[in-house]
């Protein structure tokens, strides 16, 4: 693709991005129409730098890390909630594209490993239709983490979190950060790093589901 093409595409993709992470925070994108207009500046221009100098396989680290300064910095989430909301969502759009590449595919792995290290309008049309669809469900159905607040809330700031929870993250991303290695790399490791992925990430829903009702 065109830088041009590029732009609007990660443009697009990155808005409904955004907009699933409100929901999955129970809120809405109505309330945060400015600061997704601003956060929808830097992550296409760095998204298209990272392709531009052939640097894709780096994504697994670089957008959760993007995507959590924005919602921290951007939305004004406490650092915690920023990081567990970012990384969320890099899941929910990574897992996305592995799927709509093997489906598109023909079901064929080996194929659709090599698809998703080429990029395509037709993908992130896919995925931000999938995106979108997700966050009209999430606030149909009030699905989410009732705990997400700005920071600026002095009883949120208050808050503690277990020890275990901030290695569970940092497990996650890296797990994440294989998984798209793998994928550039070493196939053989593909469905490791998946499963990694996958058992570190129902770990931190788990907790996160505890702490929330016990509080």
């Amino acid at each position: 693709m065109s830088i041009s093409a590029y732009i609007i595409s990660y443009l697009t993709l990155w808005t409904s991005v955004l907009a699933f992470g409100l929901a999955l925070c129970r809120l809405k994108v109505s309330n945060y129409k400015y600061q997704i207009m601003l956060s929808t500046i830097p992550l296409p221009i760095m998204a298209v730098v990272t392709q531009y100098f052939k640097q894709a396989h780096w994504f697994g680290l670089l957008q959760p890390i993007a995507l959590t300064l924005c919602y921290w910095k951007i939305f004004n989430f406490r650092l915690f909630h920023a990081f567990l909301v970012g990384l969320s969502v890099f899941a929910s759009g990574g897992l996305s594209e592995t799927f709509f590449n093997w489906v598109m595919a023909g079901f064929h792995i080996e194929q659709s490993l090599l698809n998703q290290q080429t990029d395509r309008g037709i993908m992130a049309v896919l995925m931000a239709g999938y995106h979108v669809g997700l966050y009209f469900i999430l606030q149909h159905y009030r699905i989410g983490f009732s705990f997400i607040a700005p920071s600026r809330l002095p009883s949120i700031n208050q808050q503690t979190y277990p020890r275990s929870w901030l290695y569970l993250n940092l497990g996650f991303l890296c797990s994440l950060g294989l998984f798209n290695l793998a994928i550039y790399f070493s196939k053989t490791l593909y469905f490791v790093f998946v499963t990694l992925s996958i058992i570190c990430w129902l770990v931190v829903l788990y907790i996160s589901y505890i702490k929330e009702i016990h509080d």
